[in-house]
């Protein structure tokens, strides 16, 4: 299930921002000023930070962060140990949006799930942090 943004001046400033900062390239930034624009159009967003688990028996995090192409070949999404994705709760559900989904679903949010398996591995990814915007 995704949410759909309906407002075509909205839809045109997400995707000129997901067609500048591409998957894998200053995912941080994007959130920001993804973030910023919904939450000016009114929606209820939170900027929220992806890790790998810690290794079992250690303090460590693998700092790679694959993820599924177009073509279902797996990429490096982040390459410094984390991803920062932006979380909207519309009508009680949470979904989320960044270059991943935008360039699998276009300018639609996912639900946590759907989004999770855009990971090679999803059971490995956990958020880490959570920064609401105001």
């Amino acid at each position: 299930m995704t949410l759909v943004f309906k407002d075509e001046a909205l839809l045109k400033g997400l995707a000129a921002l997901f067609e500048a900062y591409p998957p894998g390239n200053l995912c941080d930034i994007l959130a920001l000023k993804v973030s910023q624009i919904l939450d000016a159009e009114g929606y209820e967003v939170a900027i929220i930070t992806l890790e790998n688990r810690f290794v079992p028996g250690t303090l460590i995090r693998p700092p790679y962060i694959p993820a599924w192409s177009l073509n279902r070949v797996s990429f490096l999404l982040a390459q410094t140990g984390f991803h920062v994705t932006v979380r909207i709760r519309s009508d009680n559900q949470m979904y989320y949006l960044d270059s991943l989904v935008f360039l699998h679903h276009g300018v639609e949010a996912l639900m946590e799930q759907d989004y999770l398996n855009l990971f090679v591995y999803p059971a490995e990814i956990e958020m880490t942090k959570v920064q609401q915007v105001e």
